[in-house]
């Protein structure tokens, strides 16, 4: 998968220490509107880094597409759990 190691270089790229997690969900959606035939449609990425602190939500996921820009195009649907360290631990 490679779109999948391309997503997960970049954001370690960016935010360093981070726990990165993708998981291609594009067989759940096959046949749907907008898989448009690709292999990976759809992908769900968690990312857990205190990098994150002090930002919200909105602020995690505009830096998220902002890092991936052009990664991303090919996909049909991208779906981000973003936490720092403490979140995870709540």
């Amino acid at each position: 998968m490679q779109i999948a190691a391309a997503i997960e270089c970049k954001i370690l790229d960016k935010l360093g220490n981070a726990s990165v997690e993708i998981v291609n969900e594009s067989d759940n959606h096959i046949g749907h509107l907008g898989s448009a035939g690709y292999a990976v449609s759809h992908l769900r990425v968690t990312v857990i880094s205190d990098y994150f602190s002090g930002m919200t939500r909105l602020e995690r996921h505009r830096l998220l597409h902002q890092i991936l820009e052009d990664g991303i195009k090919t996909l049909h649907s991208i779906t981000f759990l973003l936490q720092t360290n403490s979140e995870l631990s709540n």
